[in-house]
């Protein structure tokens, strides 16, 4: 065997390649992977692979049962023909675990970094568990997942709360909450245990209660607890008063959140979101985002300067009624303040009204931008006012830029030289392009601008992912499907001219 094979780190890093890193991928009714399989027959291979491939093994599981099936099979009382396999098994202790085989039980158990906890799974193991911790485990202190990193609690219903502080160590970092059909009961018990036994705690995920009557009970769990270290926070609906409660956090950097559609009393606030780097929003009223962010640029300064890569991600709620809703650069303008950014994701059903020279205002503003893009996936719904003299001097302030998506008017091509269209502008970053709805009427020049303009561009993406329309779509969208053609011939020729092989 070769002696890198010697080395515990080397294997780990192999092994977890045979490993899913989601516990909950292709799982059989025991809990159990075709990953895992391999690792425990790696386990046993030699002593140098053993202990590596135990901890990928058992570094992530999917419910506890996998852990149950290691103490022996005459431990339990099954029936015949489930051999406890069967997700509606009642599992019975026929007695109780000797104390060498609860040492060898925690040896696997010391192992798990993340879990997935559904509660309907626990439902035949509930008892069994609080028996095994009330005679193993019968001081707070002692853990039976003492290195436990992140949990995923889901289900509905209060089936498991008798045994969720076994599964809240002070090691945890993480914690999601996913509530199927929209039950909230327990949310203020666990997070309040989350607080007290997890003191290095810094990622909370509430997912399904996103009606008001659960709204209300998770402002209320939220504004009722300190959360020294947490960092990032991602839940749905809260009121105005948790959200205050949130902009207090110093720690807070990731925030994703249902805006609420009160936000009168952030008209005296300050100083809030000192450490916020990104802020994802989902809102009714477009309006709610302008309102939300015109009240919090007056302390932004300081957030700003901490911040290097603060996100805004916006998502328009709703279905038809914001089609009539535009983005002007006056909406646009709060943003000016956040002259940090490096990404900025605006998309929902509204339309936008920018031309060349407003563009330039958001990029004077933004000379660190990395991404940007408005309306990737819906369009622009009108003719853009942006050309392609506004595309390079876009280009010329966000020298950074490495993703771009915006709707472009490609048939006003009176503003720019076809023999120099960058004038010595050359991005060298953007490999794909989204255009959405832009119009179009000559491919060739089209091509021979956007070759200039991006040297390394390989593909353009409009009308692709742009819903309805059909009748619009199909007069343009083959119109640039021929540029996406007349830039593969210039980089075939290209390549033949500097010998390198060419693709036909």
């Amino acid at each position: 065997m070769h002696r890198a094979l010697t080395i515990s780190e080397i294997l780990y890093a192999t092994f977890s390649y045979i490993s899913y890193d989601t516990p909950h991928l292709d799982v059989s009714d025991n809990g159990c992977t075709i990953s895992h399989n391999t690792l425990t027959a790696l386990a046993v291979t030699c002593r140098t692979f053993q202990d590596p491939a135990l901890a990928v093994r058992w570094r992530g599981l999917y419910g506890v049962k996998p852990l149950l099936l290691v103490f022996p099979r005459d431990l339990w009382l099954f029936s015949d023909d489930t051999d406890g396999d069967q997700d509606d098994v009642e599992w019975e202790l026929a007695r109780l675990p000797s104390e060498e085989e609860w040492i060898r039980f925690e040896r696997y158990t010391s192992r798990v970094r993340y879990i997935v906890i559904r509660t309907g799974d626990l439902d035949g193991v509930v008892h069994v568990m609080a028996a095994l911790s009330m005679k193993y485990l019968p001081h707070p202190s002692q853990l039976l997942f003492p290195r436990l990193q992140s949990l995923v609690w889901a289900g509905r219903g209060t089936a498991g709360l008798p045994l969720v502080h076994l599964f809240l160590p002070p090691s945890l970092r993480c914690l999601e909450l996913e509530f199927q059909g929209g039950i909230q009961l327990g949310v203020p018990e666990m997070l309040l245990l989350l607080e007290h036994q997890c003191p290095i705690f810094t990622e909370l995920r509430i997912v399904g209660l996103d009606d008001e009557p659960h709204a209300v009970a998770v402002s209320r769990a939220l504004e009722t607890r300190s959360w020294g270290k947490l960092e990032t926070l991602h839940c749905g609906h809260i009121d105005e008063s948790a959200l205050l409660h949130l902009a207090r956090l110093p720690t807070l950097k990731n925030l994703s959140i249902h805006l609420p559609p009160s936000m009168s009393a952030f008209v005296a606030f300050k100083n809030g979101f000192t450490s916020l780097q990104i802020l994802n929003l989902l809102v009714d009223d477009i309006g709610a985002i302008i309102s939300f962010l015109g009240k919090i640029t007056t302390t932004a300064t300081a957030f700003i300067i901490v911040s290097h890569r603060l996100r805004l991600t916006f998502v328009s709620g709703g279905v038809k009624k914001h089609f009539d809703v535009t983005l002007d650069i006056a909406a646009l303008r709060p943003l000016l303040s956040f002259s940090k950014l490096k990404s900025v994701y605006l998309d929902g059903l509204c339309s936008f009204n920018l031309n060349d020279d407003t563009l330039l205002e958001l990029a004077n503003a933004w000379p660190q931008l990395e991404k940007l893009a408005l309306n990737q996936y819906t369009g622009w719904k009108r003719r853009s006012g942006i050309t392609f003299k506004g595309l390079a001097l876009l280009l010329r302030a966000c020298p950074l830029l490495d993703t771009l998506a915006l709707s472009l008017d490609a048939i006003q091509l009176s503003s720019i030289s076809l023999t120099r269209p960058g004038e010595g502008i050359h991005n060298q970053k953007i490999k794909v392009i989204n255009l959405g709805d832009s119009i179009i009427e000559n491919p060739a020049a089209v091509a021979l601008i956007l070759r200039d303009l991006f040297s390394s561009l390989k593909y353009v993406d409009a009308w692709c992912s742009v819903y309805g329309r059909e009748e619009v779509k199909s007069r343009y969208k083959p119109l640039w499907d021929d540029v996406g053609s007349h830039l593969r011939i210039g980089q075939n020729y290209e390549r033949g001219k500097h010998g390198t092989a060419v693709n036909r």
